[in-house]
């Protein structure tokens, strides 16, 4: 979802929304982070939130599509690696475990968008097609891989896909919540032979 386009926005009203929604949903919670406290901390006032967003719900969800975006572009990147699927795979893991190592307030506004999409259907439902978007990348990859062609690929695409986007939703809580999380090289080594599962080994 784009924010709309109600008003020119000469002074970038809706970056500086946007950056100042994203450190209070991070620090605060959604529900602490009220359109009060969000236009204080972005220097505007209520009318200038409501010329470019409907809500709170509407700017919340204009984060996370944005999000999606700039990640998204990101992996694709690496579907054009030369190499074996399962290297590939490795790079697609170690890519998006940067994402919620890079900061931690991503990986609190991660939970966030996780523990408001069960509890709000339509923010939900977004999170739900992203997900989708990310599985459909991963395998439509898979698809075009030689180890698929050749019957080496244990499993459909399509599961292991689905696998892999859970298994980092769950590795982003994880880190998320631990006073000392492992390392992300640590959890690649035992995620390793998980991944060596998905491929038959061929003399």
């Amino acid at each position: 979802m784009s924010a709309p386009n109600r008003v020119r926005d000469p002074e970038g009203t809706v970056e500086k929304l946007t950056d100042a929604a994203l450190q209070l949903f991070a620090e605060s919670g959604y529900e602490r982070a009220t359109v009060d406290r969000i236009v204080a901390a972005a220097g505007f006032s209520k009318g200038a939130f409501y010329a470019h967003f409907k809500s709170k719900e509407e700017l919340f969800l204009h984060i996370l599509e944005q999000r999606l975006a700039h990640n998204l572009q990101r992996v694709k990147a690496l579907c054009g690696l030369e190499g074996s699927a399962r290297t590939w795979l490795k790079h697609v893991l170690t890519t998006l475990l940067n994402f919620s190592a890079e900061s931690k307030s991503m990986r609190s506004l991660s939970m966030e968008y996780m523990a408001n999409g069960m509890r709000n259907p339509e923010i939900g439902e977004r999170i739900t097609v992203m997900h989708q978007r990310w599985r459909d990348l991963f395998a439509d990859t898979l698809r075009g891989s030689d180890e698929y062609r050749d019957g080496r690929l244990k499993g459909s695409p399509e599961a292991i896909a689905y696998a892999l986007v859970a298994m980092v939703d769950g590795f982003i809580v994880q880190i998320g919540m631990e006073a000392d999380p492992r390392s992300k090289e640590t959890l690649m080594i035992q995620v390793e032979p998980l991944l060596d599962a998905w491929f038959e080994e061929r003399a």
